[in-house]
């Protein structure tokens, strides 16, 4: 594994087709959830595969007792853009060193079979509203706890599928307008008995409860 400032390096020279920030985001999620099944649609040349399998690398050596995760990519690679975007992908996965990681799934994110179950979702492909409604969808039924979306603020698609699923019941959104926009979805959790009550803890301080 490459060593943060290797790491930071190799991945800034990934080509990205939006702003280059959400793959922190992206790697502090995977870094905070521990989720063993990533799923990203929509790969590109792998700038945010990178980092995403990046965090999955730095969980498993942080807690080397535990099962590592894998990411699986979906895309069809139809986005060339003239080049061989696929093969590109792979390059950089080697380049970033994080490819032990990374499964891939050629092909459209609706005819692929998906792994399952799935704990987190990145979803950055089909930008119609009917494709990025579809992925969301999939990664649900797949039991995500965590959704991802791309490219809320800039894509139609996207926009307005986060206008409808931010009425969801069965989960809660942050979204940010850089980056193209960004919209974290994690699904509402059923919350544990509270360990400090008003009536023990009136005044509401910490310190009462840490002296305790």
């Amino acid at each position: 594994m490459l060593t943060h400032e290797q790491f930071m390096r190799a991945v800034a020279e990934v080509p990205c087709a939006g702003g280059q920030r959400h793959g922190v985001i992206l790697h502090a999620l995977v870094r905070w959830l521990r989720p063993k099944v990533v799923v990203e649609v929509g790969s590109f040349m792998g700038h945010s595969a990178c980092w995403l399998a990046r965090a999955l690398q730095e969980n498993a050596a942080g807690l080397p007792t535990e099962e590592p995760g894998e990411l699986y990519c979906i895309d069809d690679w139809s986005l060339s853009m003239g080049m061989d975007t696929r093969f590109l992908l792979g390059v950089h996965l080697g380049r970033c060193q994080v490819n032990d990681r990374v499964t891939l799934l050629d092909g459209k994110s609706d005819k692929v079979g998906w792994p399952y179950p799935i704990d987190l979702a990145f979803i950055d492909g089909d930008h119609s509203f009917d494709g990025c409604k579809g992925d969301v969808e999939r990664a649900m039924e797949g039991g995500a706890e965590c959704i991802v979306v791309h490219d809320v603020a800039d894509w139609w698609g996207p926009r307005r599928w986060l206008a409808e699923f931010e009425r969801s019941a069965e989960y809660r959104t942050l979204s940010v307008g850089f980056d193209g926009g960004l919209a974290v979805a994690m699904r509402c959790p059923v919350l544990p008995e509270e360990r400090f009550t008003q009536r023990e803890y009136p005044a509401g301080q910490v310190a009462e409860a840490v002296r305790g």
